[in-house]
């Protein structure tokens, strides 16, 4: 990394054996796990005047041998550009744009079976709009936009484009001990092709990302009490509901209605 001014610039390159396997590992990758990849990565970054900062990134990696869930070896690509600029002191507003094409399987005909799976390459475009403002001192609001649009380019698979969006507006309000934090998202999606994926607040040591796809609405409320020095009392509720399915899940795991409810409680003590 080379930092001159305001500008920074990274160049990094990677190097993961099929072999490696480390659980506990936290290196850079495109995949999942850190094993079975090469890779180039470039950065750029520049903060500029007036609370302006953009930032490009390219990453280009390659999965050169065959695993359990690629029958072959496979490559993908993605840039990255991004805007943000603190409008005011309590205003913020950011936009970002992902491009990527990667080899995705795909269940396709085949002659001698039902189907058959293929490595097939897809490209993937998002486009997000995302606002934050500080309304007084414990009160934080934030709304968001997000399109995507799914295409697979073989020949022969069809060509015609997936879309998505979602839409959802957040706020957060901390009063001595209380913390509260609610959000609400509609999104709609042509098919699993076009899923979205947001980030949520769950109860602490927790990390949660949701996956959204068809046409629905979802909402969850976190909570976070404190119990004086003792520790504290946390919880989270959230519900799905699809508008386009009259069942969620599959199996034992399906519920008969077309809304999918949480709870979670977690109780800290410290002593």
């Amino acid at each position: 990394m080379r930092e001159t001014g305001g500008l920074r610039w990274l160049l990094l390159y990677r190097r993961y054996s099929p072999r490696y396997d480390n659980p506990f590992a936290a290196s850079f990758s495109a995949g999942s796990a850190v094993r079975n990849e090469q890779g180039w990565l470039f950065g750029w970054r520049w903060a500029g005047w007036s609370g302006t900062e953009l930032l490009l990134s390219a990453d280009q990696a390659r999965f050169p041998w065959r695993s359990f869930s690629l029958p072959m070896p496979s490559q993908r690509a993605r840039i990255l550009l991004l805007w943000r600029q603190r409008v005011t002191r309590r205003y913020r507003v950011e936009l970002r744009y992902t491009a990527g094409e990667d080899q995705s399987l795909v269940h396709v005909k085949a002659a001698s079976a039902a189907y058959a799976r293929q490595l097939t390459p897809a490209r993937v475009e998002h486009l997000r709009f995302h606002q934050q403002m500080r309304a007084g001192r414990s009160v934080r609001l934030a709304a968001r936009f997000e399109m995507a649009r799914s295409q697979i380019l073989a020949a022969g698979r069809g060509s015609d484009p997936r879309w998505g969006w979602l839409l959802y507006w957040q706020a957060e309000a901390r009063r001595r001990a209380l913390r509260l934090l609610a959000r609400v998202t509609f999104f709609e999606t042509q098919d699993y092709r076009a899923r979205l994926y947001q980030y949520e607040e769950d109860v602490p040591g927790v990390l949660k990302t949701s996956l959204l796809y068809g046409r629905g609405v979802r909402f969850f409320v976190v909570f976070r009490i404190g119990l004086g020095k003792h520790g504290f009392l946390s919880g989270k509720y959230d519900v799905t509901r699809y508008d386009d399915r009259r069942t969620v899940g599959s199996g034992w795991d399906e519920i008969l209605s077309p809304a999918r409810h949480r709870v979670t409680l977690q109780l800290d003590v410290r002593f």
